[in-house]
């Protein structure tokens, strides 16, 4: 077992002072919480500009990045493959930056998701008025270290597992539409008779 503060680097995100602010001509954007979805995915083309500014240089993401979300009901970790724009994150992330070559950031992203993890982070969060994943909860947590082989092929059966429940979704949401627009097709000028008659 590893904790993690010693394969990676955990800080927290940006300081935003107050409300963040759309800034057309801002230098930056911004990951908030309203981003990410139940998939655990970022949704970039949501992302606000804003004036990215502090006492110092903005950390700017990238790639093999993870995030965490540290606040609010659900807690978890989301693996960046890719950071296709200049972003930050909000303070209600943490962003872990693995340094240990021994383990594949999108393999500590998925621990930190998986049920012993998870459960650790309800009892912290369950000692807190607010839940909020204190940082040096984040980087205590035990994590187990495979080969990178084993460590990839668990990355690729969650990749294929995300793919699918998204195809699922996609084809339970287009079913639904479907129904939407057979009910309105045969049944909206029936109710529409029915009112007008009693009326």
């Amino acid at each position: 077992m590893e904790k993690l503060e010693n394969l990676a680097t955990v800080t927290a995100g940006h300081p935003f002072r107050g409300a963040i602010r759309p800034v057309e001509e801002g230098n930056g954007l911004v990951v908030q919480m309203k981003d990410v979805g139940v998939d655990q995915n970022v949704e970039w083309d949501r992302l606000v500009r804003t004036l990215v500014k502090g006492r110092k240089q903005p950390d700017w993401l990238q790639k093999d990045d993870i995030i965490f979300l540290a606040r609010g009901n659900n807690n978890f970790a989301i693996w960046l493959p890719e950071v296709p724009v200049k972003a930050v994150c909000s303070p209600h992330f943490f962003v872990i930056r693995v340094h240990d070559e021994r383990f594949l950031p999108a393999f500590v992203a998925w621990q930190l998701n998986q049920e012993p993890a998870q459960r650790h982070f309800n009892v912290t969060a369950a000692e807190s008025s607010q839940r909020s994943i204190p940082i040096r909860e984040l980087k205590s947590i035990e994590l187990i270290h495979l080969s990178i082989e084993q460590q990839a092929n668990i990355v690729a059966l969650q990749s294929g597992y995300a793919r699918e429940k998204a195809a699922y979704l996609r084809l339970i949401d287009n079913r639904q539409r479907e129904l939407k627009a057979i009910a309105q097709h045969f049944l909206k000028g029936s109710y529409g008779e029915r009112c007008s008659t009693r009326g």
